[in-house]
């Protein structure tokens, strides 16, 4: 059972990897890196299942092939959070120096790569913990890397962004990195049993049907062109096709509909960006282009609409006008009127009497 569902694991995430990795959009470094790491998280994971079901014995020169792909895990999920929320970031020379654990771990399984197949599969077959002090080195090593690269990719969605999406994203890889040092300890206790292996698998397999379940449900995260990064581009140059322009206005008509910020009468531009996880940019240009009105039109057009049905249905008589543009969004009676009269053609006080005058 284990077998089958970490294998079906490993193999939907290498396909979301790759999706994610070559899909179309005029800006895909940043999920390049994310569908790479989830590429290597899946490799390594088939690595395991070999190893655990000593398959593996019988292809020996795969054997810890992927084991230090957990030196790339980190860094490659800090420029991904860097690639999509730090717009001043740029890759200099200093960024390969992210690689150099990653270096100095492969350094060290020359000697092993370059031995027999037989011995190989014999390592496997009589596998025992490595309780040197290089391999307590080396454990040591994972877990510090694995954290210094969690917190550094906590830091940068904590202060340049407020996407849940990145935020529970950050939460599972810091979480991922947390049970792998738990591992660790374990895997030098008398009390360690072969089912804490799944333990990491299993927190990788969650991290993959996490991304995969939010590249389905919000796929607008993971499209580059609706990157949180701002642009100063004009509408004109945009990369947002018609069918993105429409999709885009869709969401924010729903959002309007279902959840109703309008009736906040503090609301931004920037809090619907945050919503839906998409520039302001992007929000202006849509409501722009689909709505032909600003920001503030289009949401005092609902405010407008929600004041027409507390008019309708009786509310008008239970609250003074000034109440009725308060319950409807506005924060004031002179914009109320103003705005009432322009998508009306009348002021509230006529459209109460014409209403009246039908009943």
């Amino acid at each position: 059972m284990w077998f089958l569902f970490f294998l079906g694991a490993s193999m939907q995430g290498i396909f979301l990897g790759l999706t994610l990795s070559f899909g179309r959009n005029n800006y895909r470094n940043a999920t390049l890196f994310l569908g790479i790491l989830l590429i290597l998280f899946s490799l390594n994971l088939l690595e395991n299942v070999g190893i655990w079901t000593t398959y593996l014995a019988e292809l020996p020169h795969l054997m810890n092939t992927t084991q230090g792909f957990i030196f790339l895990f980190g860094p490659l999920f800090y420029f991904y959070m860097k690639l999509k929320f730090d717009t001043e970031f740029r890759f200099s020379g200093f960024s390969v120096f992210h690689l150099l654990p990653f270096l100095i771990y492969e350094w060290q399984m020359l000697d092993f790569y370059s031995m027999p197949g037989y011995q190989k599969s014999y390592i496997l077959l009589n596998a025992t913990g490595d309780s040197s002090f290089w391999g307590y080195v080396n454990q040591s090593a994972i877990a510090s890397h694995l954290l210094i690269y969690s917190f550094a990719s906590y830091r940068v969605v904590w202060k340049l962004s407020k996407s849940t999406i990145a935020k529970t994203l950050v939460i599972l890889f810091f979480s991922y990195s947390v049970f792998v040092c738990v591992y660790l300890i374990l895997v030098n206790l008398p009390i360690f049993r072969p089912i804490h292996d799944y333990i990491i698998s299993l927190m990788v397999t969650l991290i993959i049907y996490t991304i995969g379940f939010l590249a389905v449900k919000r796929p607008y995260f993971f499209d580059t062109l609706l990157s949180l990064r701002k642009s100063n581009k004009k509408y004109s140059k945009s990369t947002l096709d018609a069918e993105r322009v429409l999709e885009y206005f869709g969401l924010i008509d729903d959002l309007m509909v279902r959840d109703k910020p309008y009736l906040n009468g503090d609301l931004r531009i920037r809090d619907v960006a945050s919503k839906l996880e998409v520039s302001t940019n992007i929000i202006s240009q849509v409501i722009n282009e689909q709505a032909g009105l600003s920001f503030l039109e289009y949401v005092n057009r609902y405010r407008v609409l929600e004041s027409k049905k507390l008019l309708e249905n009786g509310e008008g008589s239970k609250y003074t006008m000034l109440g009725i543009a308060l319950s409807s969004g506005f924060n004031n009676r002179t914009s109320f009127y103003t705005f009432f009269k322009k998508y009306t053609g009348q002021t509230p006080v006529e459209y109460k009497k014409t209403i009246s005058t039908n009943l």
